[in-house]
């Protein structure tokens, strides 16, 4: 059987979040682990990741020490990308450009 090719997976912060917060079994823990995806992120987006993964109302989902592996592991396995553009801003908000 042939090898099954990793789908390439740009997703926002609070996708990641969710996925986190899940206690389903579907939460980021499985994806990585069933190496369906090769996560791709920003520098960018992994300062916002670590910066909301720290708010303190988030300790009733994960505790510190599960956010701080999340963010160890998503720096370990993602692939890391500098983005060499800018993006003209289209929404009301700066941020969610």
């Amino acid at each position: 059987m042939p090898a099954r090719k990793r789908i390439t997976l740009v997703v926002d912060v609070n996708v990641l979040i969710s996925m986190l917060m899940r206690r389903d079994g579907m939460g980021l823990r499985e994806i990585f682990n069933k190496q369906l995806f090769q996560l791709v992120v920003s520098p960018l987006l992994m300062e916002e990741w670590e910066r909301v993964l720290a708010r303190v109302e988030f300790r009733r989902y994960f505790t510190e020490e599960e956010a701080d592996r999340a963010i160890h592991r998503v720096r370990k396995q993602a692939r890391i990308v500098k983005t060499q553009f800018q993006v003209r801003p289209i929404c009301r908000d700066p941020k969610d450009d």
